[in-house]
């Protein structure tokens, strides 16, 4: 029997089908992009848990008062540093810090 004689076309279909196939990107590669938002995600999770932080410490302070404070106008002790706040001082500047700080970790958090 006689053979069809290859001229190469085979050959050619199979080589562009191989130059197609390399031309298209494989899978996306999403290391950097992971990698990026890992970074952003722990400088956050540490503000966030500083944020918390304070808010339970001014919890805790503000919980200290009493209404005999009150009356007296007496100061506020502040639990770990063991000093001594006038009571308007306190109740002024405790909510503004408060807010301060939540507006900077939105600000941050906007930025990364």
């Amino acid at each position: 029997m006689s053979e069809v004689p290859n001229l190469g076309a085979e050959t050619h279909i199979e080589t562009q089908k191989t130059e197609e196939t390399a031309r298209q990107p494989a899978a996306y590669d999403f290391s950097a992009t992971e990698k990026a938002i890992n970074e952003a995600a722990a400088r956050i999770n540490a503000l966030w848990i500083a944020f918390i932080f304070l808010c339970v410490y001014i919890f805790i302070a503000t919980y200290t008062v009493t209404p005999s404070t009150l009356f007296r106008e007496a100061t506020v002790r502040l639990p770990i540093f063991n000093a001594d706040l006038p009571l308007k001082v306190y109740f002024i500047m405790a909510p503004l810090f408060v807010l301060t700080a939540r507006i900077g970790f939105r600000i941050f958090s906007q930025q990364v």
